[in-house]
């Protein structure tokens, strides 16, 4: 049978008798893993007769999510397997009636027997209720159970799918065990909490459950004539809700664990600790039941709202409209396909109070909707359309604040607020629930050019914009005239995957059709309803005999000629700064003009203005162009954007403009292509002297010679790491101090650096004829109007902080004196190409990379050394130690002596000598 669905409310469960009747023939597999749910039955006597108790809970809990639910029209078959008392009696009832009462107080009654007769067996007289769980979403049947006799009890419960239906293991929806065993008179009264923390206020209110327990301890029943009373050291701090704990207290809910019962208490007007007792009365003192007393401790409540509020989670949270949120109220739009709970939360709370909110519903249908505020907070249910439901929030030692919030379902368009605080100090923040819907794309999109006859492969997307996908929708596509005749066949349809994503191969109209061609998509749900709202946009194609465009053409304003094609030469381009502010716009001006090098100007020329360039490329037929920048260019279709923002390579439709900045100064190409057919086209990057950002120092040597002259660079430069040229006194230009044995040109302690058309400042330093050490620190003048060198200054996103002032350490003294340039080598014998030899490697100290050496050698009986044939190159492999090194072999099984010299002779090596073999 198919899944039904499960019933809210009481419903009557069709009875298959009118009075017992046996358990079916046909044997049933017992695939129970479950067993019902029950409370403390008691059985206890005086004088010979039972205590007057009420039912105990009796709770079976059948599986929502299984393939045979339990519904209205099923029938339920008790039955009692085993007792261990021979005879008696067991009541059945719907609702939790007093027992022993006499004849006629149950629904149904089982007789206990001999355990080895045939099993009694109840089902008749409606005996259960079919309630729906909620929270945990099962299938729950309740009735209550009493006995005449004390032992232990043990049976099945039977679901049998319809009303009087043949009872077969066919038709079992469910089947559960039960087993107890009777308790005995209360002794004992416990509670689940030591001790509960309040905030003053009423509507705070918190529980704890309460157990009797009886002489072995486990949970048991007040008899009829017994109570507990519960009383408040001090009802200002604390206030019992429940004031009275009686037989119909325990065991009447669903609630586990069953056998308790809940004592609430409220908080109340001030703050401070108190005592609650919980006092036995009737019979209980006689039975040897002590009072117990519970603890309670309620901190001050505030009406002050913490700081804003922010949504914690989840990450699929959304500003909705940054003009909304204001100092004092947020707004968050909140996706209910896939958020069904939210946290929020809030700083800057007193941490010794609790903070009081008002929650308000309104425009929508929201279910099971519920606020919790943290550990003193109660759970609080808002109905739909509530307006300011008071919630108490608890607060951290950190001053820290939380709210959480959930809810089964909600129709779109739901606005929820929280308020904190009163009057002109209240904070707010508001949720507003939307459906957001797929927002479709395609590539390629826009015009697409096209071979005649030739199919084309689409990508289609569809996810929103809290990048959420939607798998498993059908697409498919259609070529169509611009009126919406069908051109060509509808494509194969395809699903989309976990991402969302599908690809169509979309047919052309014929193999010879030439002309445009509308591509129109079709979404449609999952079961192949149609959904117009997720129709993409749509995709003009060109079908020509080549598939290649003809013409390609980039419109630009400051350019001359202003129409630029493939053969065009440029004698002038636009000409922009660089975007120092961090953002790129074309409301920032409209770009200067550079006149290209000539002959008669081989500089070029041009005033720079604006950071941002329009170009408008433009072919025939209309399709998709690309545009490629070079490196420090960054391109957008937007005519603002964040230096961060733009992208190297961009595609764009025939017609549509296209934006250009760059971070790197100098003359740049821009290219545009589609198809074969490419042009290029210039833009000017310079700067101005106000946008120096950094110095950075570009000495190498620190040691001055006494009396010595000798310079030091540094380098201005932009936030991007451009050299700054050009700089003065007011923009970009710098101060150099010196301190200690050093002066400048003119004998000054002090002198400005202006930088040349390399960003580079060089001053002359005069070193002092004492030994000691000098500092040149190099500052900007208090005068600069230099933007990122003023105090105060915040750089933009992304932006390291600039270096205004760089200091540099010198000392003055004698330099050490070089080591004289030398060789050295050692020899040994060896194989030199499988015949006896000599290697010989060698060090050089002072010698230049790539300097030829040579051998000179004699043999015995030889009176003066001979040049070898062979030379040697030295190799420097690290410049800071000078070493150099070379090796050189020879054949020969003689007696050798050898020495190594440059080939002027002006270094020589030591003579060594290498034995015969």
């Amino acid at each position: 049978m198919g899944r039904r669905a499960v019933l809210a409310g009481a419903v009557s469960v069709a009875a298959i008798a009118l009075g017992m009747i046996a358990p079916p023939v046909t044997a049933i597999v017992d695939n129970s893993s479950e067993f019902a749910v029950i409370g403390p039955v008691r059985y206890s006597e005086a004088a010979g007769v039972q205590d007057a108790v009420y039912g105990a809970s009796f709770v079976v809990i059948g599986d929502a999510f299984a393939e045979n639910v339990i519904t209205a029209d099923d029938t339920v078959v008790l039955t009692l397997t085993g007792a261990t008392s021979g005879t008696g009696q067991v009541w059945f009832s719907r609702i939790n009636r007093l027992f022993p009462a006499g004849g006629g107080q149950a629904d149904d009654t089982l007789s206990v027997s001999d355990p080895t007769t045939a099993p009694a067996t109840v089902g008749s007289g409606d005996p259960f209720t079919i309630i729906n769980g909620g929270v945990i979403d099962d299938t729950i049947l309740q009735t209550f159970i009493a006995v005449d006799k004390p032992g232990t009890y043990a049976g099945d419960v039977f679901i049998y799918d319809g009303s009087q239906p043949t009872m077969s293991a066919d038709t079992v929806v469910q089947h559960t065990k039960f087993t107890f065993t009777t308790a005995g008179a209360p002794r004992t009264i416990t509670l689940a909490d030591d001790s509960l923390d309040l905030i003053a206020s009423s509507i705070d209110v918190q529980s704890t459950n309460v157990a009797v327990l009886d002489d072995s301890a486990f949970p048991t029943q007040l008899s009829s004539t017994d109570r507990i009373t519960i009383s408040s050291s001090d009802t200002a701090i604390a206030n019992p809700i429940t004031t009275t704990l009686d037989a119909t207290s325990f065991d009447d809910s669903l609630i586990e664990p069953l056998g308790t019962a809940r004592l609430t208490v409220s908080g109340g007007a001030s703050a401070g600790s108190a005592t609650i007792t919980l006092d036995p009365q009737g019979t209980l003192p006689s039975s040897g039941v002590t009072a117990v007393t519970l603890g309670a401790s309620s901190i001050p409540l505030s009406t002050t709202a913490p700081g804003s509020w922010g949504m914690l989670s989840p990450d699929q949270e959304r500003i909705l409209d940054l003009d909304r949120t204001t100092d004092d109220t947020t707004y968050y739009l909140v996706n209910d396909l896939f958020v069904s709970s939210v946290l929020l939360g809030a700083q800057e709370a007193d941490p010794n109070t609790g903070v009081v909110a008002e929650v308000s519903t309104s425009n929508s249908d929201w279910r099971d909707l519920i606020v919790t505020g943290g550990g003193r907070s109660p759970v609080e249910q808002v109905d739909d359309s509530a307006t300011n439901v008071p919630v108490v929030l608890a607060t951290g030692t950190d001053g820290s604040v939380v709210a959480a919030l959930s809810w089964s379902s909600v129709t779109e368009g739901g606005v929820l607020t929280l308020r904190t605080g009163t009057g002109s100090a209240s904070k707010w923040i508001v949720i507003e629930i939307a459906e957001p819907e797929p927002d479709p794309s395609t590539s390629p999109s826009g015009r697409v050019l096209a071979k005649s006859g030739a199919e084309i492969d689409f990508t289609v997307t569809l996810q929103d914009d809290f990048d959420n996908a939607y798998p498993n929708f059908r697409v498919s596509a259609q070529a169509r005239s611009s009126r919406g005749t069908p051109l060509g066949p509808v494509s194969s349809v395809a699903r989309t995957d976990s991402n969302g994503q599908t690809t169509l191969r979309v047919p052309p109209p014929d193999d010879t059709y030439a002309g445009t061609a509308v591509i129109t998509f079709n979404v449609s749900l999952p079961n192949g309803l149609p959904y117009p709202a997720l129709t993409p946009p749509l995709v003009r194609v060109v079908y020509s005999e080549s598939g290649q465009p003809t013409a390609l053409t980039v419109a630009q304003a400051q350019s001359t000629p202003s129409t630029i094609t493939p053969i065009t030469v440029q004698t002038v381009i636009p000409h922009i700064l660089v975007p120092s502010s961090g953002r790129a716009a074309t409301a920032d001006g409209t770009p200067g003009t550079w006149t290209l090098p000539t002959p008669a100007d081989p500089d070029g020329s041009g005033a720079p203005a604006g950071t941002m360039v329009t170009f408008t490329p433009r072919s025939v037929p209309d399709t998709q162009i690309q545009v490629s920048a070079p490196e420090g260019v960054l391109l957008t279709s937007r005519s603002s954007a964040d230096v961060n923002d733009g992208e190297a390579q961009i595609t764009i439709d025939s017609g549509d403009p296209v934006y250009a900045y760059a971070t790197t100064v100098g003359t740049h190409a821009i290219d545009f292509t589609v198809g074969e057919l490419t042009n290029e086209a210039l833009v000017r990057v310079s700067m101005s002297p106000d946008v120096a950002y950094s110095v950075e120092s570009l000495v190498d040597d620190t040691l001055l010679v006494p009396g010595s002259i000798s310079t030091m660079s540094v380098r201005v430069l932009d936030a991007f790491g451009n050299p700054v040229p050009n700089t003065t006194d007011d923009s970009g230009g710098l101060v150099a101090t010196a301190t200690g044995q050093l002066l400048f040109a003119g004998l000054t302690t002090q002198a400005r650096l202006l930088t040349d058309d390399s960003g580079v400042a060089t001053i002359t330093m005069i070193a002092g004829r004492s030994i000691g050490s000098a500092t040149v620190q190099v500052a900007p003048p208090a005068s600069t109007r230099t933007p990122a060198w003023q105090p105060g200054y915040i750089p933009p996103a992304g932006f390291a902080p600039p270096v205004s002032t760089v200091s540099i350490d010198f000392e003055i003294g004698t330099p050490p004196t070089p080591e004289p340039p030398s060789i050295t080598i050692t020899g040994e014998r060896g194989e030199v190409r499988d015949q006896p030899g000599i290697l010989v490697d060698g060090v050089t100290q002072g010698i230049a990379d790539g300097t030829v050496v040579r051998p000179w050698i004699k043999f015995p009986g030889q009176s003066a050394y001979a040049q070898g044939t062979a030379q040697r190159t030295v190799s420097i492999f690290d410049p800071a130690d000078e070493l150099g090194e070379f090796i050189w072999q020879r054949r020969t099984g003689k007696k050798i002596y050898v020495y190594f010299a440059t080939e002027d002779g002006a270094v020589q090596s030591s003579r060594i000598i290498i034995a015969a073999r």
